[in-house]
């Protein structure tokens, strides 16, 4: 070793294993006794072979002095890690901003202000600085079970919520570890997180599936105390179309309501403009014939002057989307006064509620479930889980329908 004129140390090592075959560095200290001990410690890392440590300090990406305590702990991980740009910091907030980036360029709207709620949730639970490793599986189950500010009187999340919490939270996990086992196999290291702890949280077993939905007299009634006004063009798209309360409010005549040609249709697509709008998700993106019932009621809603140049439903005086807390409110009225209950508790019923009768009367009628697919946008899995109960399950009917096609003329 020699002083330098800044009074600091430099090392000068040579020897045939290192390029070159010579490494001329500062020690970064005019103490001696400290000089000698990194001067050790590069010393070491030649004798194990870690060239590309050494070519780190080299190019000054790592302090000696770091690479001295890594070397004397016996942690050389730590400092394979440090100035690898794969190396980010496996904190909650760190990783949650990663999965959003993700998210953000490969999915829709929806499913991005779905990740963006659970995981702010989560965020503000556990803290932004807390290490994803030090996060365990009873406290996010408990997190999950929990009552959250989000909800009305600080309720637990529904069953359905709870699950979306869990897909989000274990992606969260598990594309953080898939990035370390990368990482850890290009810099020879040990991944920093293994496991997933969601991987161990329990959800309940029965899934509460109330499915309320209109009978044909009650759809009647409804409809007949609502004639007259906006709000019945509102339930017509809701029962006869099966729309969800959001898809109804940006409905534009003549481009997504087009009743000229041979078929008239409702086409539920993404809009760019002024009131941009994008539906829940890419499968909500469909076209759905409209019935004879239900064009009788859009064309006495433009008849009678509701309707905009712009927007099918609209409030007085505005042609723009209204609302949805307006339109629950026209629709909570329109129930009201027809004697149908609403609300969410026991056999109450909703605007969605319509949705739903929708989809329960073609799974009555035996429409293919493939079919009720494209109607309402959803799976048919969705369709199994939720109106299972309601497919007949008549099979001698069934086989006589073959019967009946296999003596035709």
């Amino acid at each position: 070793m020699r002083r330098r004129s800044s009074g600091n140390w430099e090392i000068d090592i040579r020897d045939q294993r290192l390029e070159g075959g010579r490494l001329v560095i500062s020690a970064r200290t005019s103490n001696k006794p400290l000089a000698r001990r990194r001067e050790a410690a590069i010393r070491r890392l030649i004798e194990l072979g870690e060239h590309e440590i050494l070519k780190r300090i080299r190019n000054r990406q790592i302090h000696i002095g770091d690479v001295q305590v890594a070397v004397e702990d016996g942690d050389l991980d730590r400092i394979r890690r440090q100035g690898d740009p794969g190396a980010t910091p496996l904190t909650l907030g760190e990783c949650a901003e990663r999965l959003l980036q993700t998210v953000r360029a490969t999915k829709s709207a929806g499913t991005l202000k779905q990740y963006e709620i659970v995981l702010t949730q989560l965020r503000d639970k556990f803290g932004d600085d807390t290490p994803l490793d030090t996060i365990g599986s009873e406290e996010l189950e408990a997190w999950i079970h929990g009552p959250k500010k989000t909800t009305k009187g600080n309720k637990p999340w529904s069953h359905a919520r709870q699950q979306l919490a869990v897909a989000i939270v274990g992606r969260l996990f598990n594309v953080t570890i898939r990035k370390e086992e990368e990482l850890a196999d290009r810099t020879k290291t040990t991944p920093r997180i293994r496991r997933n702890p969601l991987d161990n949280v329990e959800l309940p077993t029965v899934r509460s599936r109330r499915v309320e939905f209109l009978r044909p007299k009650e759809w009647q009634t409804l409809i007949r105390h609502a004639e007259g006004r906006a709000v019945a063009v509102l339930l017509g798209l809701g029962c006869l179309a099966g729309l969800r309360i959001a898809e109804a409010a940006h409905l534009r005549p003549g481009i997504d309501v087009v009743l000229d040609g041979e078929k008239a249709v409702i086409k539920v697509q993404p809009r760019d403009g002024e009131f941009a709008w994008t539906p829940k998700t890419k499968r909500s993106i469909r076209t759905v014939p409209i019935g004879p019932e239900l064009r009788r009621l859009i064309e006495e809603h433009i008849r009678l002057g509701f309707a905009g140049q712009r927007y099918l439903i609209r409030s007085p005086g505005k042609d723009r989307p209204v609302a949805r807390q307006v339109l629950a409110r026209w629709t909570k009225e329109a129930f009201e006064a027809a004697g149908i209950k609403y609300g969410r508790e026991g056999d109450a019923l909703t605007f969605h509620s319509l949705r739903h009768t929708f989809i329960s009367w073609l799974v009555q009628s035996d429409v293919s479930l493939k079919k009720i697919e494209k109607l309402a946008g959803t799976s048919v899995q969705m369709i199994l889980d939720v109106y299972g109960h309601l497919i007949d399950e008549d099979l001698e009917r069934a086989v006589l329908v073959v019967d009946r096609k296999a003596r035709e003329a």
